[in-house]
């Protein structure tokens, strides 16, 4: 049993606990216009959750069968921190749908929060099995096993893509986290992508990390002090340079 994570948010979710429900073998997003859910996806990428969540909430109350809402209540719940509400939205979509990728990637990503690893990777083979032909949903299961320190697999997951999703932003920082967590820093593609990252230093600081890791692991004098100075202004990429077994100094 999954516990119940202390956040205030949840008060959203009182009446919203999971129901017994039939399977249904629809596909996501089939029949769904999405121009319904333009609205609410523009929430959601200005990272305005809670408003995304209502907004979700209404059309899930007023339709508990549609996908998609049931879908981002699951996603806005993650993006919130609630993981038990967003685990149990993910579990009610693949009742309705056993071939829902999305979902599986989901509910993988809560699954190693809770170090339920095994289950986990079950879901992501399953995702990736179902992700056929491979999309840039590759790029979600990268970042979530990069995360976990299953940086072989991420390569696995994202090589099928690499042709096509290479100018793809979010697919650069999960492949060069893969290339130099696996130390291949003379890869074809460290020096583009790193080159890229220059470019646009101003817009993800994530940039600036990989850029700072990759001289750390060529040995590059004053790197890992430049590198460790980084990371306590931006703490949240602390777990990434230790998955990179970087020997930071205080």
């Amino acid at each position: 049993m999954l516990a119940q994570p202390d956040n205030p948010e949840n008060l959203l979710f009182m009446d919203m606990r999971l129901n017994t429900m039939e399977a249904d073998n629809s596909v996501f997003g089939a029949g769904v216009n999405m121009r319904y859910y333009s609205d609410i996806l523009s929430l959601e990428q200005s990272g305005d959750f809670i408003a995304a969540l209502t907004a979700y909430r209404d059309l899930y109350l007023k339709n508990p069968k549609d996908e998609g809402a049931i879908y981002g209540i699951a996603q806005c719940a993650l993006a919130l921190g609630n993981l038990e509400t967003a685990f149990e939205f993910f579990v009610k979509l693949l009742i309705m749908n056993h071939d829902c990728a999305e979902a599986y990637v989901g509910r993988s990503n809560i699954l190693f929060q809770y170090d339920q690893r095994e289950r986990a990777m079950s879901d992501l083979a399953k995702a990736i099995e179902l992700d056929n032909p491979a999309s840039v949903l590759r790029i979600d299961c990268a970042a979530i096993l990069n995360d976990n320190g299953l940086t072989e697999f991420a390569m696995q997951a994202l090589q099928p893509v690499r042709d096509m999703a290479f100018d793809d932003f979010d697919f650069k920082s999960e492949w060069i986290f893969c290339l130099l967590a696996n130390r291949k820093l003379e890869h074809v593609d460290v020096k583009p992508i790193l080159a890229s990252f220059v470019e646009n230093i101003e817009e993800d600081p994530y940039y600036a990390f990989c850029i700072g890791a990759y001289r750390c692991l060529k040995g590059e004098d004053g790197a890992l002090e430049h590198l460790s100075g980084f990371l306590r202004d931006y703490p949240e990429f602390s777990e990434r340079a230790h998955v990179l077994g970087l020997a930071l100094p205080e």
